[in-house]
């Protein structure tokens, strides 16, 4: 070999460990430059699905908590319904027992009076004191009792319309 075709060679060589040095430092910066992209597209994709997952989770929280509250409240009403008819069904009983007793003491006050009879028009006269005097305490009774069903009933529903009428606000802003 000649020392021209030496020098050439040499130099084609040369060039071509400059060109193969240029392209592998060309592609490491390549590949370094994919890797920090991805990186960086992974940290911004990461820090976004996190920041969704807290305002989901956030969201999630409240609809949870307000759910919450609406089973509280539910309850509480159901309570305060129960409690107003339990409490009107006893002064009902009652009323009731009194005007069993009352109507009792009644009957036996008219036999007494029959007991001691000692003709026919006192009879009669007795019979139509007793019967004016029955009826009108059943008719005062039935007032009564009608007067405390119709609070016992009043005050049962008042929770709970107070409570149908939150409900159908709540649905009203929420549509």
């Amino acid at each position: 070999m000649t020392t021209k075709a030496k020098s050439t060679t040499e130099t084609t060589a040369k060039a071509a460990e400059e060109v193969f040095e240029t392209v592998m430092e060309t592609g490491a910066q390549t590949f370094d430059n994919i890797v920090k992209a991805s990186v960086d597209a992974a940290t911004k994709g990461y820090e976004k699905a996190t920041a969704y997952s807290a305002a989901e989770l956030g969201k999630t929280t409240d609809a949870l908590k307000k759910a919450e509250k609406f089973g509280k409240d539910n309850a509480a009403t159901f309570d305060a319904v129960t409690k107003a008819w339990t409490e009107g069904m006893d002064v009902y009983r009652t009323r009731m027992l009194d005007s069993w007793k009352d109507m009792a003491a009644m009957n036996m006050a008219c036999m007494d009076k029959m007991m001691g009879m000692q003709n026919p028009q006192e009879m009669a006269t007795v019979q139509m004191e007793t019967m004016v005097e029955v009826s009108q305490k059943s008719v005062a009774n039935a007032i009564e009792l009608n007067k405390i069903a119709f609070d016992m009933f009043a005050k049962a529903a008042a929770p709970a319309k107070a409570r149908a009428e939150e409900v159908m606000e709540m649905t009203m802003k929420a549509a």
